[in-house]
């Protein structure tokens, strides 16, 4: 009874990772270097992969111990699942 449990287990455990695996497939694959923050004196961009967000924001907290954000800016829809804020 204890093998027929495991080899349950292991079949069903087999199953959700295809499904798994499938929903993943579905989402665009971004092949850049640029996620999260590439930094300049003049500028900073901000990038996140998200593909099935329907909105994004960057929140910026006035320091590391902070707990709440002082500002809020929305981040643009751009390639691949990503989100871009310039």
């Amino acid at each position: 009874m204890k093998k027929a449990m495991m080899i349950f287990s292991f079949i069903l455990h087999l199953f959700s990772g295809k499904a798994q695996h499938d929903e993943f497939a579905k989402y665009p694959v971004y092949a850049g270097n640029d996620l999260g923050v590439i930094y300049s004196p003049r500028q900073s961009v901000f990038r996140i992969w998200a593909p099935d967000a329907i909105a994004a924001s960057l929140h910026l907290y006035p320091d590391a111990h902070s707990p709440n954000f002082s500002e809020v800016f929305p981040m643009t829809k751009d390639t691949n699942g990503t989100w871009v804020f310039v």
